[in-house]
């Protein structure tokens, strides 16, 4: 929620926890934090138990509705720092949010966020700060060293910049570096404090409320972090913060105004300033139900909650939106229900393995996950015919999700729909095949589908042969069943490794082989034979094609999942996942 990098066209840096950094909040810092408890180390082996306890770990809910994130590694943190700062920063005034957060599986992705080797758009010092922040407030050990590190290369002429690469540094950078800095008890350079010391004064008659954000602001806050280190300050503070203070009501209640303002005030506050509490001015941002939105958004805007209520508005606090033990799940500036739809996929996949592993699912997150279907998930199918290759694959997830839960499948899953590629053929297929006590509808939609299968045989025959085999379960129809082995017998190249497409320079597909050994049901370990061929690595990591490089870095769940059924004879019964 950096204002400076996504709100407000860059007009603000958002200086965060200003207050918790000069020390009023009683948060602590550096090496002398709370030891955290250890963090939960990967899977070294395939270890079914221990990895449904971190998809556990993963389960994101406010309560009413909730869904599963990915297992996060360097790559993809699934987790939002702004969210889970800003969150973490209402705690001052809703002191039981965020009460599921563990400091042992928030502690990995916020070292990631403070060394650097994951970033999500911020600038590097707010990055840093809102970690370091974020993580003391949790009780997370910080490395005063790393932090240190992570900043130096920022510092420049006695500020910090956004950016190693930008040319020169700014003030709201600046406020972030120092406040980490200070947070963890390292040194502030002293070209710092004396381009700090050197800026100091009242603004002239000539200035803007502008000005007074991105400069005033931030100088007045580092004179407060460093009012211990900082020599004789020559300037009359009082007259400076109540110039600026007029600078900015005289700008009305904006987004801007009413984060300078509550920077002014956390400032002079801590400086023994005489301070001009709330002003009617400001929380004119509340509207008619005492929320702050900014312009265009339906939901409360957490960020602005903070600052309104700094000043002392009567705002309303907003109600909790759905986080994990974790942090709150990185949305990528889409609402909650546009952002869930990219949550089906590992919500599938954590099912998927409670399944393979015989675990129940607790009644409170089972109701929360029929809620996320009813209401958000399978409302988005919509009415428009489900015929690409997206829409399928989106429909088979969720008539997989829909069967675990005991719910009926969406209605789209026996439309009359004509699917355009045999691989959108066979996303249909899989979803009508989750029926397991199959309709006259079901039954005619499945004889549909077989009759759209054969045209695409020549394009696509392990697609059309797994859609075969598929319709064969459903319908128990043996003939079926016979074509499917018939097909798939042209692209087999050795036990349990088959070609995704006709010829023979065609080489051994992950897809294939899956779908291949499915059908078969020759008695092999397909998983074996994979790691044989370069398919998968001993760690279970596979590639589509040995052409392909081995792209994820960890075990995804819908990779365990696939471990879990190709560990045994045939992929075993169910049909595995390979999509």
């Amino acid at each position: 929620m950096s204002f400076s990098s996504r709100r407000l066209g860059g007009t603000v840096v958002a200086i965060l926890c200003v207050a918790a950094a000069m020390g009023t909040s009683g948060c602590s810092g550096g090496n002398d934090a709370p030891k955290a408890k250890p963090s939960s180390s990967p899977v070294p082996s395939f270890d079914l138990a221990a990895i449904e306890a971190e998809a556990d770990d993963l389960w994101v809910s406010d309560g009413t509705i909730g869904f599963f994130l990915e297992r996060a590694d360097s790559a993809a943190i699934p987790f939002s720092l702004e969210e889970t700062y800003w969150n973490v920063r209402l705690r001052e005034f809703d002191p039981d949010r965020g009460e599921r957060l563990q400091a042992q599986l928030v502690e990995p992705w916020l070292t990631q966020e403070i060394t650097g080797s994951h970033t999500e758009g911020l600038p590097r010092a707010v990055q840093v700060d809102y970690a370091v922040q974020v993580a003391t407030a949790l009780g997370v050990a910080v490395d005063r060293s790393v932090v240190v590190s992570a900043l130096e290369p920022l510092r420049a002429d006695g500020l910090y910049k956004s950016s190693s690469d930008d040319a020169q540094g700014d003030w709201g950078s600046t406020v972030h570096a120092v406040s980490a800095l200070h947070r963890v008890g390292a040194p502030v350079d002293a070209s710092v404090l004396e381009r700090v010391r050197s800026a100091l004064g009242t603004p002239s008659a000539g200035s803007t409320a502008g000005q007074a954000a991105t400069n005033f602001a931030p100088q007045m806050l580092l004179a407060a972090l460093l009012k211990d280190q900082l020599p004789t300050v020559p300037t009359d503070l009082q007259a400076a913060y109540d110039t600026a203070v007029s600078l900015v009501d005289g700008a009305g209640a904006d987004p801007v105004s009413v984060a300078t303002s509550s920077f002014l005030n956390a400032a002079a506050k801590e400086l023994n300033l005489r301070v001009h509490t709330t002003r009617p001015k400001m929380c004119g941002i509340l509207d008619a139900d005492r929320l702050v939105r900014l312009p265009g958004a339906d939901a409360p805007d957490v960020q602005l909650t903070v600052y309104a209520a700094t000043l002392g508005c009567d705002v309303r606090i907003p109600a909790e939106t759905p986080y994990s033990g974790a942090g709150w799940p990185k949305l990528n500036g889409q609402a909650l229900t546009e952002a869930m739809q990219n949550f089906i996929t590992p919500t599938a996949a954590v099912l998927r393995l409670k399944h393979q592993n015989g675990s129940e699912l607790s009644a409170p997150v089972r109701a929360a996950l029929v809620q996320a279907l009813r209401a958000v998930w399978a409302p988005a199918i919509g009415t428009e015919p489900v015929v690409t290759l997206a829409q399928t694959a989106r429909l088979a997830r969720l008539a997989e999700i829909a069967e675990y839960l005991g719910q009926p499948l969406p209605s789209a899953v026996s439309s009359d729909d004509s699917p355009e590629s045999g691989p959108a053929v066979l996303m249909r297929m899989f979803a009508l095949a989750q029926q397991k006590q199959p309709g006259a509808a079901d039954v005619k939609a499945a004889r549909r589908l077989v009759d759209q299968a054969i045209r695409f045989e020549r394009q696509a025959p392990m697609e059309v042969a797994a859609s075969m085999e598929m319709a064969s379960r459903l319908l128990r129809d043996k003939e079926l069943h016979a074509d499917a082995i018939r097909i798939i017998a042209a692209e087999r190249q050795a036990i349990g490794v088959y070609s995704l497409q006709p010829g023979a320079g065609a080489g051994a597909s992950l897809e294939a082989s899956i779908l291949g050994a499915w059908i078969s049901g020759d008695g092999s370990v397909p998983m074996q034979a994979w790691i044989r061929v370069g398919l998968c690595t001993a760690d279970f990591i596979c590639r589509e094609s040995r052409n392909d490089e081995f792209g994820d870095t960890s075990l995804t769940f819908h990779g365990a999942s696939l471990v879990a059924a190709c560990r045994q004879p045939h992929c075993g019964e169910d049909v595995p996942p390979f999509f």
